[in-house]
């Protein structure tokens, strides 16, 4: 299977008295898959990986957040 390069982002929150806009977790990691690229930087990075959830339909989440391929998605929520 091919490889390519992901970046990957972590959408925004809220919550009583903070929040944070979308912002990017890590650059140009190569894998075959998206999934792949985010196993791959949480097996080289435990506090990552401490926090980070595979949900039912397949996707992740970093801290409750969902974990995107590109900014513009990352950001379709709280900025």
């Amino acid at each position: 299977m091919e490889t390519k390069f992901w970046d990957i982002w972590v959408e925004g929150w809220a919550a009583t008295g903070g929040g944070s806009k979308a912002s990017l977790v890590v650059s140009k990691v190569e894998a075959p898959t998206f999934t792949e690229a985010i196993e791959k930087y949480a097996s080289g990075d435990p506090e990552f990986k401490k926090y980070l959830a595979k949900q039912r339909d397949g996707t992740y989440t970093h801290w409750g957040c969902r974990l995107f391929d590109n900014e513009k998605d990352a950001r379709k929520f709280l900025g």
